[in-house]
């Protein structure tokens, strides 16, 4: 492979594409949610739940290699998981 640089087409390109792609992942809710139609169950459902999970992973995650640090503080563990699960959005 080589090294040199990238040249300043391909550099436009590039640029290009990833702002469509933005663009395209900011609108596509709109299109399939306008204000006037019903939001489906399920997709409410994932807005309350989805944030709170999250957190979850990032706490397990954040500890994953950490075990005899996390024996050391398991009471800050339970209290941040507790906290991230009765936080209100």
């Amino acid at each position: 492979m080589n090294n040199l640089p990238i040249s300043f087409w391909r550099s436009v390109i590039i640029i290009v594409l990833i702002a469509l792609t933005t663009l395209a992942t900011r609108a596509i809710p709109f299109i399939l949610f306008p204000e006037g139609k019903k939001i489906p169950k399920a997709v409410e459902y994932l807005g309350k739940v989805l944030p709170q999970a999250v957190i979850g992973m990032l706490v397990v995650y954040c500890f994953k290699f950490h075990t005899s640090w996390i024996k050391f503080h398991v009471c800050r563990i339970i209290n941040s998981i507790r906290h991230s699960f009765n936080f209100k959005f």
